[in-house]
């Protein structure tokens, strides 16, 4: 799970942590690297029927 938001505040990063997000950025390189990391993680658990 990744946020994309407008403002990474304090806050938002803890909830996000306590969400077990992979991170919050405001930048469209950081989204497009933590996207790649959710999608490999992702494919060790194919075939589970479970996609976020």
């Amino acid at each position: 799970m990744v946020f994309y938001t407008g403002r990474v505040t304090p806050a938002r990063e803890t909830r996000a942590a306590a969400l077990g997000a992979l991170g919050v950025t405001t930048g469209h390189g950081q989204l497009m690297d933590l996207v790649g990391i959710a999608a490999r993680q992702s494919g060790s658990r194919e075939g589970q029927g479970q996609y976020r």
